[in-house]
């Protein structure tokens, strides 16, 4: 008796989950490579290992690749590519139309995890799979692309989508560097110039304070002596 595809989806979520639950390994995909794929703008290679949703995707990249891999990104990178782009990534990997067998970890917009939604949000990872245009309602689909399904979801196993090329979205270092060198020096420099004119202004206050204070006390010297030479004037008045 042929299986319904719902008790099909069913049955394959049980199984991914108890497989999460105890620490089992998934299906290794069969027929994937990790074949370098290149485009006009960035080099794509698979993980050679699967990896869990909770593992660190970015140090697999860095681990199986060397420095300067990254996790390909669905908007930066993935949605820079055209059909014709994205089809040959597909042959070239080894990616074909499945229906919950293959996880293909990316980030979206440069996050791992979903970042709204209370269903799962904090759990809940970015990946896609080849659905040919024709996902299944049951899938959350956040976009589609070449076929390509953009999903999330947690406990379960795949590769890491790698790639070499920087984020679209990210600055030249070159250039950013001297300018954080320039805009640190500058303000460094104000802050001497005003420590030093404060100094200027706190010493020369000084000097006046000294100048002004002898003055001062003169005055009342002054008094003192007409009120004692005061009562001897009064007297001789009044001999006389």
């Amino acid at each position: 008796m042929p299986i319904r595809k719902s008790n099909k989806i069913i049955l394959l979520l049980i199984s991914s989950s108890f497989a999460a639950a105890w620490g089992i390994d998934g299906p290794d995909p069969s027929g994937l490579t990790t074949q370098l794929t290149s485009t006009k703008d960035n080099t794509f290679l698979l993980t050679t290992k699967l990896y869990n949703e909770t593992d660190d995707h970015q140090a697999a990249c860095v681990e199986e690749y060397g420095q300067g891999w990254r996790v390909a990104d669905w908007e930066y990178d993935l949605l820079n590519m055209d059909e014709v782009e994205i089809s040959d990534l597909k042959a070239s990997l080894g990616i074909v139309p499945t229906f919950i067998e293959q996880y293909y970890f990316v980030t979206f917009q440069g996050r791992k995890h979903v970042s709204y939604g209370n269903y799962y949000g904090n759990k809940r990872v970015y990946y896609f799979e080849d659905h040919e245009d024709n996902p299944s309602d049951y899938f959350f689909v956040h976009h589609q692309h070449g076929g390509l399904s953009l999903l999330s979801w947690y406990g379960m196993k795949g590769h890491v989508l790698c790639t070499n090329d920087k984020l679209h979205s990210d600055t030249d270092d070159s250039d950013a560097a001297p300018i954080a060198t320039f805009i640190i020096l500058f303000a460094f420099l104000c802050i001497l110039v005003y420590v030093y004119s404060l100094y200027i202004f706190v010493q020369r206050l000084r000097r006046e304070n000294n100048k002004v204070a002898p003055n001062v006390q003169s005055e009342p010297s002054k008094n003192r002596d007409v009120k004692e030479v005061s009562p001897h004037v009064d007297c001789k008045l009044a001999i006389v």
